[in-house]
């Protein structure tokens, strides 16, 4: 996957301002680590011009292109990166306690990693879901959620194989 680092132009802009940034493109190099991927990133900031600001940092030598050392392995690696096909091997039906454990889940990792007073509309949905259909759909939104968090990006394989044994 594709990421972006700092390069020593954009190092001496974090220390210091000298090259007078706009807000917004210095939040975005402040965020920059070489292991954040745009899709992390887009998720965190919410821009919708991100790409655009991304190119800018990268033409005037604030940013460089790497690879991603989030590229993990094993296929728990692969479904999170896919949610659909995570969900298209699962079993039409389970157990009617996986429902209650499954939901559990989603929201323990979703406190866990964010905090109690974030991701509460998800929350919400997941408590309220009565099937295993209905929770399955929220998955994408889970593994969005987990991007978001570097610790939780981290562990998303093993998060992800987790979940997968109960939704």
């Amino acid at each position: 996957m594709l990421a972006y680092a700092k390069a020593e132009k954009g190092l001496a802009e974090i220390e210091t301002r000298a090259f007078g940034l706009s807000p917004k493109l210095r939040r975005v190099l402040i965020l920059i680590d070489g292991q954040r991927t745009l899709e992390s990133l887009k998720s965190m900031l919410g821009f919708d011009e991100l790409e655009k600001m991304l190119d800018e940092l990268t033409h005037q030598g604030f940013i460089e292109a790497v690879a991603s050392g989030h590229d993990g392995g094993g296929e728990a690696a692969d479904v999170a990166a896919d949610p659909d096909a995570a969900l298209a091997n699962l079993p039409e039906s389970r157990p009617a306690g996986d429902l209650d454990k499954a939901k559990n889940f989603i929201i323990n990792t979703l406190v866990h990693f964010h905090g109690q007073y974030t991701k509460l509309d998800l929350m919400r949905a997941v408590k309220a879901c009565d099937s295993h259909g209905a929770l399955r759909a929220l998955y994408a939104d889970w593994v969005r959620c987990m991007h978001e968090s570097r610790q939780a990006e981290k562990r998303l394989p093993e998060l992800t194989e987790q979940l997968l044994a109960v939704i």
